[in-house]
């Protein structure tokens, strides 16, 4: 009878302990598959962000030698970095104002 008691016991906590792991597995997993995707999408950014420079330097080029500009290394990377700032402060406005725009709908909908 005692040993009935404490099997009972043994088997209640073998299963709570069971619950845990299972819970703790899928959350590891759950985060795992969110990180990954994190990443990946990342990777994706900065190989985006790599042929966008690329295009943009190829247009600098452009207009650096339509203007006959001189090429100095410091100027040329400081009227380069000023440019990169200026389009992408103007993207990111945009893209804001773009995604916070379905944020509103949504939420007057809901």
């Amino acid at each position: 009878m005692i040993h009935q008691k404490y099997f009972k016991k043994i088997e209640k906590t073998a299963e709570e302990i069971k619950e845990k792991v299972e819970k703790s597995r899928k959350s590891f997993f759950r985060e795992f598959k969110t990180q990954t995707a994190v990443a990946i999408t990342a990777g994706f950014a900065f190989l985006i962000a790599l042929v966008w420079k690329d295009a943009i330097n190829g247009v600098i080029n452009k207009i650096v030698e339509k203007l006959q500009i001189p090429q100095s290394l410091y100027f040329y990377q400081i009227l380069m970095a000023v440019f990169i700032t200026i389009l992408c402060v103007v993207g990111i406005i945009f893209i804001k104002k773009w995604a916070s725009k379905g944020n509103d709908k949504s939420e007057n909908n809901d």
